[in-house]
């Protein structure tokens, strides 16, 4: 109830349509599914693809990672885990993400993330980074 995901490859339902997979957690929570649907829509807007809730999984023609994105951010409160969440996105849906995490964190006092990313424009974004790569070879 209180951990999201988004993985580097999305693990949505092909069974469920877009809004579907987004109301799922909200559903699996027992929250009703006029509610869950309603806030669904709200974070499928969020991440620009609103226009997709009733769309197939296997029609869309990219997306995917930004129904992950949306099925994380529907819950209201949390921890959002993100392995790469913009790997797949053009910059400019990548930015599009990246802020939107972001601003998830720093305008709710109960969200938090933990964002791993190579993308550095991401990276910047957020207020803490821990660059991996300069760690000592014996952590």
């Amino acid at each position: 109830e209180h951990i999201s995901g988004v993985d580097q490859s999305p693990l949505l339902l092909p069974e469920l349509d877009v809004l579907e997979n987004t109301a799922l957690p909200l559903l699996l929570d027992g929250m009703g599914s006029e509610s869950a649907f309603e806030s669904a829509r709200s974070a499928l807007s969020a991440v620009g693809i609103e226009d997709l809730a009733g769309r197939d999984l296997r029609s869309l023609s990219g997306g995917h990672q930004r129904v992950a994105v949306a099925r994380a951010l529907v819950r209201p409160a949390g921890v959002v885990l993100a392995d790469e969440p913009t790997a797949s996105l053009d910059r400019a849906n990548a930015d599009r993400v990246g802020w939107l995490l972001v601003d998830q964190v720093r305008s709710n006092p109960q969200r938090a993330l933990l964002l791993a990313t190579h993308d550095l424009a991401v990276a910047g974004l957020c207020d803490r980074v821990v660059d991996l790569t300069m760690m000592p070879s014996n952590c």
